[in-house]
């Protein structure tokens, strides 16, 4: 039976690639033809390789199998082979807190993904031009790693995970998905990056802020301003409190701030959080449960 099985995977290859050689068959675990005639193989030491863009991609820690595989069918369509070494993983925290398959599926399939290969141990799946696994409570990416490719990574943590996540890779990726966690309200709780890196995101936010206020002063509305620059959640709430207090000494932000949105060299973290503290505990709670009513109000399911 064993033997038929790989004589099955064999025979879906030759539909393909006719002169490949049967030596290989002892190596595959699963194999899939797209409709364009494209392999997707998954090798018994858990890589992938897969056929697309006139190259022969091979996913996972380059092995003496997947060698072999992707060699012989780069020969067999005359093409290169393009390695992806996976660069990083992410771990969710709290335990328990994973997706079923199906709703896995449905969270990619909502999120931008091109294609999805579900197998028993997890989903492949084919985001513009990056790959990831997706292990329910784990997530795998492999290069290319893109800043968009961090910020889906992200957005897993945020609505998957209840917004705690461990992350595990280089440095470069471990400062770069930090910074956009600090963005999206993520904690990062295994990991702190360098206090000179922290300080230049600092200056990064701070100008990021400034260009949200001159938006928010040109059309009052916060919604322009937030697709000109995206803030970090409690940022963002912190003015719209600001902007909602009539009673507060900073009145409307395109007053307040006519001078300190035109200085580049402005702590606007600081200025918002001395200005938050003078609110009023009682009319700050008012504000943000009006905000949050209205928030409500907004997205009500139909």
């Amino acid at each position: 039976m064993r033997l038929r099985k790989q004589e099955t995977k064999m025979d879906l290859l030759k539909q393909t690639y006719p002169d490949i050689s049967d030596d290989i068959a002892d190596k595959l675990h699963m194999v899939k033809i797209s409709k364009k005639g494209l392999a997707r193989i998954q090798l018994k030491d858990k890589s992938w390789i897969i056929d697309k863009g006139g190259k022969i991609h091979v996913f996972g820690p380059w092995s003496e199998d997947n060698h072999i595989v992707a060699r012989v069918l780069a020969d067999s369509k005359d093409c290169e082979i393009e390695v992806h070494e996976t660069s990083c993983q992410i771990a969710h925290s709290p335990a328990g807190t994973e997706k079923s398959l199906q709703e896995r599926l449905n969270w990619w399939k909502d999120n931008g993904a091109e294609t999805l290969t579900a197998t028993e141990n997890g989903i492949w799946i084919s985001w513009h031009g990056t790959y990831f696994f997706d292990q329910g409570n784990s997530l795998s990416i492999y290069e290319p790693i893109t800043d968009e490719a961090i910020k889906v990574m992200v957005e897993t943590a945020k609505e998957r995970w209840c917004g705690r996540v461990e992350i595990f890779g280089d440095e470069d990726f471990k400062q770069r998905y930090w910074a956009e966690a600090e963005r999206q309200g993520v904690k990062v709780v295994n990991y702190e990056p360098p206090e000179k890196f922290k300080l230049e995101q600092e200056l990064g936010l701070n100008q990021d802020i400034r260009l949200f206020l001159i938006e928010l002063s040109k059309t009052g509305s916060f919604a322009k301003a937030r697709d000109r620059k995206t803030l970090p959640p409690d940022i963002e709430k912190s003015i719209e409190v600001l902007h909602s207090c009539k009673s507060n000494p900073l009145g409307d932000l395109e007053i307040v701030f006519d001078n300190t949105i035109k200085a580049k060299k402005f702590d606007y973290i600081s200025f918002i959080n001395k200005e938050i503290l003078k609110i009023n505990d009682v009319n700050k709670q008012h504000i943000i449960n009006n905000l949050n009513q209205e928030i409500s109000n907004t997205f009500t399911f139909r």
